[in-house]
């Protein structure tokens, strides 16, 4: 008869190996997701050690991606020519 470990479901060994694993999954979500924002490290590391709550962190942080514009103050992406809501050229720095 085999042994089973927690719930009568699963072995030692693969619950072992689900926990080494995980923290590795974790963070290369958080990293796909800190990507999206422009903050693949901060996901990476946020991922890594907090799991699905470094996500929801990323998620709704700062988006590096974009800036402010001069004139409206709307967020706008970083490389825009010109601005989606007012319509005026965007001076680049």
């Amino acid at each position: 008869m085999q042994e089973t470990g927690i719930g009568g479901c699963m072995d030692l060994k693969t619950l072992q190996t689900l926990i080494l694993i995980s923290p590795f999954l974790n963070a290369l979500i958080g990293g796909v997701i800190g990507q999206a924002r422009g903050r693949t490290t901060a996901g990476l590391f946020f991922g890594f050690f907090l799991g699905p709550v470094g996500w929801i962190l990323i998620w709704l942080g700062p988006d590096k991606n974009t800036m402010e514009c001069p004139y409206c103050k709307e967020r706008i992406k970083k490389n825009a020519i010109v601005c989606k809501y007012c319509r005026k050229a965007i001076l680049l720095p």
